[in-house]
């Protein structure tokens, strides 16, 4: 049995010539391909590359001995062409000595690497669409960014109030400071381990339809506002922090 992990791996490795092949999934490609790269095609021609980046999915599914993905919606087309699993993500534990109450500042925090397009995508739309409404309600507030990589824009790096940390070796001293965690995903595929992260540091989330595709209400245990706009979380995030002021 060959098991790899990625379905594009599988696919330059020819893995299941060498002998039964089982695929981690993770990540559709189609689904990415509609949801992140495609969009850099001009609209009316967007159909030709997701029909292509379809039709190799399909072709490499039908020739592994099965498949597992984290996302249940995602099954549904997996299981079309060899059996199919879930196996739901889970994130990390905080480490030893992790502190929910105590430490918290007036910050809001986003955790994901900026070399991924959908985490640079989903921060320059916070800082463009939402930031601007928060920060004119609650000027002392802060929000910071950690992970590697850079945003495109040198205007949103000068953006007052926002703290780009980079790469950070102790990001649960960021989430024992965090009073809010903003999950702002708007593309991608599979399920988002940002959110479980911030919900296991016991951490109010404040995330976009998109961010939370394929996690039950167990797995957010009560705490993810869903906002579906730019002024809903606004106005969400703003409401939460008036009422939970003294907490910071």
């Amino acid at each position: 049995l060959v098991v790899t992990r990625y379905l594009n791996t599988a696919v330059r490795a020819r893995a299941w010539e060498i002998a039964p092949c089982k695929v981690d999934v993770d990540d559709l490609p189609s689904m990415t391909s509609r949801s992140v790269w495609s969009r850099s095609w001009p609209f009316g021609t967007r159909w030709l590359p997701r029909l292509v980046v379809r039709m190799w999915e399909r072709h490499a599914l039908r020739r592994l001995a099965g498949a597992w993905v984290a996302n249940p919606a995602d099954r549904v087309e997996v299981a079309r062409f060899c059996p199919c699993e879930v196996f739901a993500n889970e994130a990390l534990p905080p480490r030893s000595g992790y502190r929910a109450t105590g430490r918290q500042k007036r910050m809001l925090l986003t955790v994901g690497g900026l070399d991924y397009p959908p985490n640079a995508e989903g921060v320059e739309w916070f800082v463009r669409k939402v930031w601007p409404q928060v920060r004119s309600r609650l000027p002392d507030l802060a929000y910071v960014i950690a992970g590697r990589g850079q945003i495109g824009s040198g205007e949103l790096v000068a953006t007052p109030g926002v703290r780009f940390a980079g790469f950070v070796n102790d990001v649960d001293a960021l989430y024992e400071e965090a009073q809010a965690v903003v999950v702002p995903v708007l593309s991608g595929a599979g399920t988002s381990i940002k959110v479980l992260e911030a919900v296991s540091r016991e951490r109010i989330v404040f995330a976009t339809p998109f961010a939370t595709r394929g996690l039950t209400d167990a797995d957010m245990g009560g705490r993810v506002v869903v906002c579906a706009s730019a002024d809903d979380m606004a106005r969400k995030l703003c409401d939460w922090l008036d009422a939970n002021e003294g907490t910071a």
